[in-house]
C-alpha cells in the first residue's frame, strides 16, 4: 500500500497491482430533498450542492478507501444531507426558505 508519484512506468511488475486511484481534485455532490415541510406546513423542494476533497495526505485517502469506500460514503452523505436539509427547512417558514441561500453562500 502506498502512493506513486506522477510518472510513466513502462514495465510494471506482474506481482504488483493498483487497487484504487484517488485524485486530489474536488468533487461536487448534489443532494436534492423533495417535499420538505416548512414550519407553516408548506412543501418545498431544496437542491443542495456540496464540494469536498479526499485527503489531504495518503493515510487519510487509504482510510477512506479501505474503511469507508465510495458506496458507503454516498449512502452516508445522502442520508445526513437530507436529514440536515429537512431539519433546517422545518425550522423556518416558507417565505424565509430563499433567505437560507444567502446565509450559507460562501
Amino acid at each position: 500500500m502506498g502512493a506513486l508519484p506522477p510518472s510513466v512506468i513502462w514495465f510494471w511488475p506482474a506481482w504488483k497491482r493498483i487497487s484504487h486511484i484517488i485524485t486530489r481534485a474536488t468533487f461536487t455532490y448534489n443532494a436534492p430533498a423533495q417535499n420538505c415541510p416548512t414550519a407553516d406546513n408548506v412543501m418545498v423542494n431544496v437542491d443542495l450542492s456540496l464540494t469536498f476533497r479526499i485527503g489531504p495526505d495518503v493515510d487519510v485517502a487509504q482510510a477512506f478507501v479501505y474503511l469507508l469506500g465510495a458506496h458507503r460514503f454516498d449512502e452516508l452523505l445522502s442520508a445526513e444531507a437530507e436529514e440536515a436539509i429537512r431539519g433546517l427547512v422545518y425550522s423556518v417558514t416558507h417565505n424565509k426558505v430563499n433567505d437560507l441561500r444567502e446565509e450559507f453562500d460562501l
